[in-house]
């Protein structure tokens, strides 16, 4: 492919080959020459357009303006707009069984913030002087995410009671990321985490998976894409 004369480019390839790190992805990087540039922690991989036509489409680069010829001198982000479809995003990519979750997000303003964070500690056995210590400020507002397990282990399948469920919580409009611990898989039940809000930020911005690993965390599941819901 000669990409000084195409329009459009669709990556069709299943992006991470590793389970564990945040996604970043540089718009000045995302196209050269025929490939994708894409930033994996602090490892850059190169990722071939059209590998696998059995995989989803993931990322679509188009040139701005594809009645002008391509100038050498201007930077990619300046000749072409990519566009990321996040539920085909892999962050993880294994042989387990994929966990069971579900996530609903509440709006929460600074109190409850303070109430959720001083309750997390009070759970991790801080002292109270470190309890009273926490503060949040009286503007602040934000999001609290509701993880619903379902159990599934199975005996003799590649879904073991003991494996590690996680969410993956990361907003590519500021850079964001957090690995959250939910349960193992063969419990069910809720975990929360707060993600913040507010300076322009929005609930839609924040892009949510969730993947099993094993206890020695040699093995995953596959990612699942989670859709947010929102309980008033």
């Amino acid at each position: 492919m000669n990409p000084l004369t195409f329009t459009t480019l669709t990556c069709r390839t299943k992006i991470w080959p590793h389970s564990e790190a945040a996604f970043f992805c540089k718009q000045s990087n995302l196209f050269a020459g025929n490939r994708l540039h894409c930033l994996w922690g602090s490892v850059k991989i190169k990722i071939t357009g059209l590998l696998n036509k059995k995989n989803a489409e993931v990322i679509t680069t188009t040139k701005i303006d594809p009645d002008t010829p391509v100038d050498p001198k201007k930077k990619s982000n300046e000749e072409f707009a990519s566009q990321i479809d996040w539920s085909k995003v892999i962050m993880a990519q294994g042989p387990l069984w994929k966990p069971v979750v579900t996530v609903t997000a509440t709006p929460v303003n600074a109190q409850q913030i303070l109430e959720f964070k001083r309750e997390q500690l009070t759970l991790k056995g801080a002292s109270a002087k470190e309890i009273d210590a926490v503060k949040v400020d009286a503007n602040a507002t934000g999001y609290k995410l509701q993880f619903e397990q379902t159990p599934n282990a199975i005996e003799g399948a590649y879904a073991y009671n003991n494996d590690l469920v996680r969410a993956i919580i990361y907003n590519p409009e500021n850079g964001f990321c957090l690995q959250k611990e939910l349960r193992l898989r063969g419990e069910g039940g809720a975990t929360s985490e707060l993600i913040p809000a507010g300076d322009g930020i929005e609930l839609a911005d924040y892009q949510v998976y969730v993947y099993a690993k094993t206890a020695n965390g040699k093995r995953t599941s596959n990612s699942v894409y989670l859709t947010v819901t929102i309980e008033s």
